[in-house]
């Protein structure tokens, strides 16, 4: 069997019913940046946010059925996103107010991690390992 070719990165792509509401959690709590963005009509139907090597993306429900309409009838759930943070402690503080779902804590494999649930749905660890 002939190895695959060389994997470069990997960008998770979360997708919603509208994008705006979700911006301020990446930009403005956690420092994100907008690298693109494209409109769909007076929406947004996708933009790319990034800070350091993490990526995230985001479509519209809309726009991925415009430019993919084969997938149309796909089930698009919840997705869960583990965030490898250098300082929870500033995370958490950062995201006071957000709609917490698991409160800091130990974890049995040695992480301190929170859950939030975003803007969009979407489900975010944020994890300290140790080290």
């Amino acid at each position: 069997m002939t190895p695959a070719p060389a994997m470069r990165h990997l960008s998770a792509v979360l997708v919603v019913g509208r994008i705006e509401p979700c911006l301020p959690f990446w930009e403005e709590r956690l420092g994100f940046a907008r690298a693109a963005e494209g409109w769909l009509g007076d929406a947004l139907g996708y933009v790319t946010l990034h800070r350091g090597g993490v990526t995230i993306m985001y479509q519209t429900r809309a726009s991925l059925l415009a430019v993919l309409p084969p997938i149309a009838d796909l089930h698009l759930g919840v997705s869960v996103l583990y965030l490898n943070v250098g300082d929870i402690e500033a995370v958490a503080a950062a995201l006071e107010g957000a709609d917490l779902r698991v409160p800091l804590h130990l974890t049995s494999y040695g992480s301190r991690e929170l859950w939030v649930c975003e803007p969009g749905g979407h489900l975010i660890a944020f994890a300290e390992e140790p080290g």
